[in-house]
């Protein structure tokens, strides 16, 4: 953090206007028990600055840290993103390797169902004769007759 940089708690002027705000204030600095002598005053705006000092110095410590850890979610997104364009080709390329070998297997399989068929029909031809004897039909039988 820069020392140029003015935050809101560390403002010349907005401590010149709470310093002439005090003066206002019936009871304060008028010697009647209820001010602050000038080494009071001067301990304790040591002390306001100390404080002021410790905060900036935290502050600045934080945001040192947002610092590296935005840099190390950058560098960790480039290699997850080399780790996701590996894995899509290794997908492409396994679905072309896929369709390869359903390409070069479903004619041979489909070639082979059509000359079992073939197979079935010739010897289904052998077994059975190609005329079929002939048997008399018999006449059908009569219902009784009622009485």
């Amino acid at each position: 953090m820069s020392s140029g940089t003015v935050l809101p708690f560390n403002d010349p002027a907005r401590s010149e206007r709470l310093k002439t705000k005090g003066n206002d204030v019936p009871g304060l600095k008028s010697g009647d028990g209820g001010g602050t002598s000038g080494s009071m005053e001067a301990l304790i705006d040591a002390k306001v600055a100390a404080a002021e000092a410790r905060t900036d110095a935290k502050f600045a410590q934080v945001l040192a840290r947002l610092d590296s850890l935005t840099a190390e979610v950058r560098s960790a997104n480039t290699s997850i993103r080399g780790s996701i364009w590996t894995a899509a080709f290794a997908i492409m390329g396994l679905i072309v390797a896929v369709v390869g070998i359903l390409a070069a297997v479903i004619p041979a399989s489909f070639s082979g169902g059509t000359m079992m068929r073939e197979i079935v029909r010739e010897e289904v031809h052998a077994a059975i004769p190609a005329t079929p004897p002939t048997v008399a039909a018999e006449p059908a039988p009569q219902p009784a007759p009622k009485k």
